[in-house]
């Protein structure tokens, strides 16, 4: 990314300013978490640059991902009406209706997805189920899971079952037929994995039965099972239970999520990092699932070593802590978790600039866990730890 920025800015100007040429530029200013400067040149080529239609697409959905990933609610608003103004043009001017271009109805679904909040996923819910009608594979997986949090979020709202007029959400023939189920004894199990995980072993083979007429719950108890043999530390069980699923339950991000780290946990590295690189790049579809998988795949970079494998974990961390202060870049943020990771990982790359930020980072949480008292110890251990170790590495330099 360094050397295509550098043999960029070496070209003369009209040159820099060819499309092509202007968009790997972006690209790697965004690869290398330089978001500020990248955003410029995909404006200017969405601005520019788009006299076809196929050049608006191209452009807009670049310039509305690199808003998503700035994050703050004026760069996700701004992404939506780009999404929106797509969707019209590829409608023939008519707004607010789907169009035929599966692009860029799948994007729209996957902003709406990631902004959250219950309107939003309905209305993501819907394009993806329709997409799926016309033959979009790959999707039932996450149709089931956002259905299902839909339904875990308002057990109560008829209109998440009962699609108020035409137009609206109808669900496919694997999802049809069923009322919400209490799903009482699946959240009583998951509460008991790490007290009881033999137990709740057991129990799944009675729920895989209850509930195989009703997607949503029982890909809930796949995830169960597959946790269950996590936690019972038998690694090569959950990893074969996984294997033997079908892909639309294999595909499920926390049937991911445990198979990847049972391999993590059998020493499996390279195998396992596809599976946290996919958590993070096609399930972070909120803020708070970007933050859970970011950290997780920041953590598989620091087990994996090596320089380039700490550079993409600081460039995770980094990332997550500019969305935490809605796109500020550079600046600490009010999430404790990853203050603390973006901390740890800086004293674990070494050298006296980086445990000199790790230590600013560590003096900073421990004034705020102290009530704003400078230089006095606080009740978190992991805060005091990393000021004790930051201190005696550097006064061993």
């Amino acid at each position: 990314f360094d050397g295509c920025i550098r043999y960029v800015n070496s070209l003369p100007q009209d040159l820099q300013n060819i499309q092509g040429v202007m968009m790997a530029k972006a690209q790697a200013l965004q690869a290398n978490d330089h978001l500020t400067e990248a955003l410029p040149l995909f404006q200017a080529l969405y601005e520019r640059d788009s006299e076809s239609f196929d050049d608006k697409k191209t452009n807009g959905l670049a310039l509305a991902k690199h808003l998503r990933l700035m994050g703050g609610a004026d760069n996700l608003k701004a992404a939506l009406e780009i999404y929106t103004r797509l969707r019209t043009l590829a409608a023939g001017g008519q707004a607010n209706v789907p169009c035929d271009d599966r692009d860029i109805e799948l994007a729209l679904a996957q902003h709406l997805q990631f902004m959250d909040g219950m309107a939003n996923l309905r209305a993501a819910l819907e394009i993806y189920t329709r997409l799926r009608t016309n033959g979009t594979e790959g999707l039932l997986a996450t149709i089931i899971g956002l259905r299902s949090s839909l339904l875990r979020q308002a057990p109560d709202n008829p209109g998440i079952h009962s699609p108020p007029g035409p137009g609206s959400y109808h669900p496919p023939h694997e999802l049809e037929g069923f009322s919400v189920p209490s799903g009482r004894d699946i959240d009583e199990c998951f509460s008991q994995l790490i007290t009881n995980p033999q137990r709740v072993l057991a129990r799944t083979e009675a729920l895989l039965t209850k509930y195989s007429g009703r997607p949503s719950c029982y890909v809930r108890v796949v995830q169960l099972r597959a946790r269950a043999l996590l936690h019972l530390n038998d690694f090569d069980g959950c990893i074969e239970y996984v294997n033997s699923l079908p892909p639309a339950f294999r595909n499920n991000k926390g049937v991911i999520k445990a198979k990847a780290q049972a391999l993590q946990a059998k020493g499996r590295l390279i195998e396992a990092l596809p599976l946290f690189q996919l958590l993070y790049e096609r399930f972070s579809t909120s803020l708070g699932a970007m933050k859970t998988n970011g950290l997780v795949l920041g953590k598989h970079l620091q087990l994996m070593g090596g320089t380039e494998n700490l550079r993409r974990a600081l460039d995770i961390y980094t990332r997550l802590r500019t969305q935490a202060t809605r796109g500020q870049m550079n600046i600490p943020s009010d999430d404790i978790e990853i203050e603390l990771a973006l901390g740890k990982h800086l004293q674990l790359m070494g050298g006296m600039n980086n445990l000199r930020r790790a230590l600013d980072i560590y003096t900073r949480l421990r004034t705020r866990a102290a009530g704003g008292m400078v230089n006095a110890p606080c009740n978190n251990e992991e805060i005091e730890q990393g000021i004790a170790t930051i201190l005696i590495d550097m006064g061993e330099r």
